[in-house]
């Protein structure tokens, strides 16, 4: 089987958003099935989430998804972080 790499690209323009998400998922990033590369990164405005394999694409599905998740958990807590910031100014 050819190597199959799937990247998902976070873009925003505040930058803060981009640097706390890779600052909070980067840790994860241990682990890994031999048989997946994984990568967090930031590229110019965008964090990066790539994941590659050459023979298990099951395990890959099941990174994206986990790598997904991650990504919506982390930016539901800076809303509400957020969300509290603005009510505590009021």
């Amino acid at each position: 089987m050819k190597k199959i790499e799937v990247r998902i690209q976070v873009k925003t323009e505040d930058y803060k958003v981009i640097d706390t998400l890779f600052k909070s998922l980067n840790p994860d990033n241990v682990n890994i099935p031999e048989n997946i590369s994984l990568k967090f990164f930031i590229e110019k405005d965008e964090l990066v989430f790539s994941v590659s394999t050459e023979n298990d694409i099951e395990t890959l599905i099941s990174t994206l998804r986990e790598g997904l998740e991650y990504i919506g958990l982390s930016l539901q807590v800076m809303m509400v972080k957020e969300n509290e910031k603005n009510t505590n100014r009021n």
